[in-house]
């Protein structure tokens, strides 16, 4: 299956969705903040650069925060993991300095479709720079195969 086939693949299935679609993709987000022991997380999904799906569960973190470890998982085309934004060379420029609700911390897996490399991702952060155990990123890739099955 080709990216071309899929974005209005990705389009029409979030068009038809009731609201215990949604309502399921907003649980995996709070499943993954709770699971992650994370400030915030959030499943997002693409459609031709674009963001077609968002939703978010945070404890003490701004909303927009979690576009920045999604985009980072779609722009990667994979895991992405980060212990301190502001120590890491690659995303430093991410960090906003001062801000009190600044994303410190990041762990997100892409949602996948077929053989397309990624649709969308699940992603957990936090506003203080931690480590990501390998226990908290298996839950993470775990909670990814659903909204994989919701566009199919």
């Amino acid at each position: 299956m080709t990216a071309g086939i899929i974005a209005p693949m990705v389009e029409a299935a979030v068009g038809r969705w009731s609201d215990r679609e949604a309502q399921d993709l907003s649980d995996i987000a709070d499943l993954a903040m709770v699971s992650c022991g994370a400030s915030l997380a959030a499943v997002v999904l693409w459609s031709e650069g674009r963001v077609t799906f968002r939703t978010l569960a945070h404890a003490d973190a701004g909303g927009s925060l979690a576009d920045t470890p999604c985009a980072l998982v779609m722009d990667r085309g994979g895991e992405v993991d980060i212990e301190d934004f502001a120590r890491d060379p690659a995303v430093a420029h991410l960090y906003f300095a001062g801000a009190e609700t600044a994303l410190r911390s990041c762990v997100g897996v892409p949602v996948r479709v077929a053989d397309v490399p990624a649709v969308g991702a699940v992603c957990a952060g936090d506003v203080s720079p931690r480590p990501w155990t390998p226990v908290q990123r298996q839950r993470l890739s775990a909670s990814t195969p659903w909204p994989g099955r919701l566009l199919g």
